[in-house]
């Protein structure tokens, strides 16, 4: 951990970044249910220079065509105040999920850095999915 980031802010950072993650893979979870698809629950540690080791969750969706991964990435990334990659397999076609230091709301990217436009909503996340799962 570096001196720019003290051990209690530290806490506090992981601490609301986990619960923020928590809450959006509640979400896509609900919504990936309502589509008939299978949710399985996972965490994995992520390390990061400034906040240490930290364990957060993360989703695995099986869908008829394969499988979804809903996984975080890191909190403190250089355009946002988090990154959570939504990726398929077997295509490994993924798209990001940023969290917008205003307001804490997430919007959708692509690797090239194009913005996805669409409502958040279970309708996008749903094909998104199945876009991800049949590209190639």
């Amino acid at each position: 951990m570096s001196a720019s980031i003290g051990a209690l802010d530290s806490d506090r950072i992981v601490s609301e970044w986990t619960d923020s993650v928590r809450s959006l893979l509640e979400e896509l979870a609900g919504w990936f249910r309502d589509e008939g698809w299978t949710v399985r629950w996972g965490s994995r540690q992520i390390t990061e220079d400034d906040l240490g080791t930290y364990t957060i969750k993360m989703l695995e969706v099986q869908t008829p065509d394969g499988l979804l991964f809903v996984e975080p990435v890191a909190r403190l990334v250089g355009s946002a105040d988090g990154r959570v990659d939504f990726y398929a397999y077997p295509t490994l076609y993924r798209v990001m999920l940023l969290r917008r230091r205003e307001g804490g709301d997430w919007w959708i990217r692509t690797d090239s850095g194009i913005p996805v436009r669409h409502p958040w909503s279970r309708e996008t996340f749903v094909q998104l999915g199945r876009d991800l799962l049949s590209a190639g």
